[in-house]
């Protein structure tokens, strides 16, 4: 049974071994009849991470490839006065501003 598969890439290749060699999306899809290089496809760590997946002709059905998840930025709040930092290593440094006007004992 033929498949299609689709990339989030353009272009894009997966070795095939030596007897299929490269295996090749062309505009980031690929169909193909052939077991083995379906094998290889759905095997690959860019299918198990949903950066490929099967279009399903009989559904129609889009699904959504991976896309790069918005990083949450965590905030590193000052106890001392409120503000806010981007990480822990940049609050520390805030906090010698404390340290260095009495505000903030060694060891604190």
């Amino acid at each position: 049974m033929s498949k299609t598969y689709v990339s989030k890439f353009q272009e894009f290749c997966i070795y095939g071994g030596q007897s299929l060699g490269m295996i090749r999306f062309a505009n980031g899809r690929l169909t193909t009849s052939n077991p083995e290089a379906q094998r290889i496809v759905e095997n690959s760590k860019w299918f198990k991470k949903r950066d490929i997946i099967v279009e399903d002709e009989r559904k129609k059905e889009k699904t959504v490839l991976n896309e790069p998840e918005e990083e949450k930025e965590e905030e590193f709040k000052c106890d001392l006065c409120g503000k806010t930092f981007a990480s822990q290593n940049a609050l520390n440094g805030h906090r010698t501003v404390h340290y260095r006007s009495g505000e903030l004992k060694a060891g604190e």
